[in-house]
C-alpha cells in the first residue's frame, strides 16, 4: 500500500456518499452546489493539489464522465490513473482519465471578453529523432506577458490531441510571432494539426511536456 491509498479510499468514500446528486449536477438537472463541489475537490487536494477533476455529460447515455487530469504535471499521471483504476462501481458516473480529443474540433473558444478562433493560430511540429516540438504562431504575440490567447490555444490543443498526448508526445510547445506570410514559412493553421499528428504519432515516444 503507498501513502495515497487511504486518501483515494476517502475520496471514493465521499464521491459514493453523493453520487446521484454529482451525476444530477454533471446533467445540469439541479442548481450548482458549490459546497458539495468544494467537499469533493478538498478530497482530491488532500491527494495532491495539482489534480483536478470536471464534469462532461455523455450525450449518448444518462452517464456522467468524471475527468480526472493533473494540470500538465506528467509526474502525476500515473496518480491520476491510480485514482481511476481505485474507483468502484458508480451508478450514473465513469470516471475517466483526462480529457479526450473532441470529435467535432470547436472553432471558437469564448475566453470571456474575447474569442480564440480556430483558423487564428497557426503551427509547424518539428521532429528531432523521436522527439516532437510544436511552435504555435499567433498574430503581433506578447508571450513573455502570458498573452491571454495562449489559454484558449492550449484549449483548442486539448480538444485536437488530446490531453494524454499532449502531456507525453509532444516535448515542448513554444511560442512565436506570426510572420507576415506564414506560408513562405511552410506553416500550418491548426485545423490541421490533428492530420499531422496522427501520421507520426506512433514514431514518437512518450515523453513530458515543457511550456516555453
Amino acid at each position: 500500500m503507498n501513502r495515497f491509498d487511504e486518501l483515494i479510499k476517502q475520496f471514493w468514500w465521499q464521491v459514493t456518499q453523493h453520487c446521484e446528486a454529482i451525476r444530477m449536477l454533471g446533467m445540469n438537472q439541479i442548481p450548482l452546489n458549490n459546497n458539495l463541489l468544494e467537499s469533493i475537490q478538498k478530497r482530491l487536494v488532500d491527494i495532491d493539489p495539482y489534480l483536478t477533476f470536471h464534469f462532461v455529460r455523455n450525450e449518448q447515455s444518462d452517464y456522467v464522465d468524471l475527468v480526472f487530469g493533473c494540470d500538465g504535471y506528467t509526474n502525476r499521471i500515473d496518480l491520476v490513473l491510480d485514482i481511476v483504476n481505485a474507483a468502484p462501481q458508480l451508478q450514473g458516473l465513469r470516471p475517466v482519465a483526462f480529457n479526450a480529443r473532441a470529435v467535432q474540433i470547436p472553432e471558437l473558444i469564448d475566453m470571456g471578453e474575447f474569442w480564440v478562433a480556430l483558423e487564428d493560430p497557426f503551427f509547424q511540429l518539428r521532429q528531432q529523432g523521436q522527439t516532437v516540438h510544436l511552435d504555435i504562431y499567433l498574430e503581433d504575440l506578447n508571450a513573455f506577458n502570458e498573452d491571454p490567447r495562449m489559454e484558449g490555444v492550449m484549449m483548442l490543443l486539448d480538444a485536437i490531441l488530446g490531453e494524454y498526448d499532449l502531456m507525453t508526445r509532444i516535448t515542448s510547445i513554444n511560442w512565436l510571432d506570426l510572420p507576415a506570410d506564414p506560408l513562405d514559412h511552410n506553416l500550418l493553421q491548426l485545423s490541421h494539426l490533428r492530420t499531422v499528428f496522427d501520421n507520426q504519432r506512433h514514431h514518437i515516444r512518450t515523453i513530458g511536456i515543457a511550456v516555453h
